[in-house]
């Protein structure tokens, strides 16, 4: 008699149907998920107290906030939580809490960044206390989840779309995309990344819907608005706006006729790289400033040359450390400095009186 032979978990998971697939998998992102926001310290996501800031004076300021707005109330109130948080690596690090308008959060000003997400940030935070800083980013954290959950839903609507009935990918690749520690902890983040990454995703899912089943008004809207979402939530997701044009073209272009459509979206690419391409810049070093002119300025008072850097400074209540240029030393060089006495000198001068930084070499 012949013994009947157990299916093995491998086998179980094939045959189990897309919906409870995507159940399965967005409990276990679920469940991943909140680990990482109730687990990490407050603050210590990327940039997260600037993106902070700009939430809270979303929720709790009239209108959106612009590149000048500030509220030194809740920056004394999130440095004083991220002294408390162990955010800093030594006291030698805090910042001057007695300098009254001037204390600034630590980090990137976020203030010049597309607003959706922000928006929809603020949303929990408009009903909670303002100066209860944690527990707003908490709420916070848990929109960037929500996020999170609908990328894994397009990770599960895409591979759907691409492979057949019984496929092992349905339910690896969305699974793999909800256990990946560094994108959990990105994802989970009070940070406009989770946005962008979420609104590609999904349109990604339906452009591939688009390609593969052919043209629906349906499918084509929702394409359409997630491509509208993608220019507010980031900069990164624009690139939503020329694949949105390649797909319609893909998809109402005839077969015999497509081969057009790849020499003209390179010389498009190109084009487009050339004007994203800006000049004027000093040659050879990297800059962290607020000025939108180039940092290369040819001029008659230059000492040597013609020409010389032009800065400006930070704008009120920003601090004067994030403005800097810099110049990678090759290794030899490095080396060859290492231990030696060097001197560094520069002429500065300054259309009106202000507060610089001395020129610094680090090895």
């Amino acid at each position: 008699m012949k013994e009947n032979k157990r299916p093995n978990l491998f086998e179980r998971l094939r045959s189990l149907s897309d919906g409870w697939i995507l159940g399965i998998v967005l409990v276990i992102a679920l469940v991943h998920g909140l680990i990482y926001v109730a687990l990490i310290p407050p603050w210590q996501h990327y940039d997260e107290p600037r993106h902070f800031e700009v939430a809270w004076l979303a929720a709790h300021h009239d209108g959106l906030p612009g590149a000048e707005d500030y509220d030194a109330d809740l920056s004394l109130a999130v440095i004083e939580s991220m002294i408390e948080n162990d955010f800093y690596a030594s006291p030698k690090f805090y910042p001057d809490l007695e300098s009254g308008d001037r204390v600034r959060i630590t980090g990137y000003s976020q203030l010049d960044e597309p607003a959706l997400y922000y928006l929809l940030a603020s949303l929990p935070m408009r009903i909670l206390d303002p100066q209860d800083v944690e527990t707003q980013l908490y709420a916070g954290r848990l929109v960037s989840m929500v996020f999170y959950l609908l990328t894994v839903l397009a990770a599960w609507g895409t591979t759907r779309e691409l492979t057949r009935i019984g496929s092992a990918f349905r339910w690896l690749v969305p699974l793999t995309v909800a256990l990946i520690p560094a994108f959990t902890d990105l994802m989970t983040a009070l940070n406009n990344d989770a946005a962008a990454v979420a609104v590609m995703s999904l349109f990604l899912w339906g452009s591939v819907r688009l390609l593969k089943r052919g043209f629906s008004w349906l499918t084509a809207l929702g394409v359409f608005i997630l491509a509208g979402l993608a220019i507010f939530a980031k900069s990164t997701a624009l690139i939503a706006v020329p694949l949105l044009i390649l797909v319609l073209l893909l998809v109402i272009i005839p077969r015999k006729w497509r081969w057009v459509i790849w020499p003209v979206a390179a010389l498009s690419l190109v084009g487009v790289a050339l004007v994203g391409i800006s000049s004027g810049d000093a040659s050879g070093w990297a800059r962290n400033t607020f000025q939108q002119s180039s940092t290369r300025l040819e001029t008659t008072d230059a000492v040597l040359g013609e020409a010389a850097f032009q800065i400006v400074g930070a704008p009120e209540n920003e601090d004067l450390y994030r403005v800097w240029l810099s110049q990678i030393l090759p290794p030899e060089s490095s080396r060859s400095l290492s231990g030696e006495v060097v001197t560094i000198g520069a002429w500065i001068w300054a259309s009106e009186p202000v507060e610089v930084l001395a020129p610094q070499l680090q090895i």
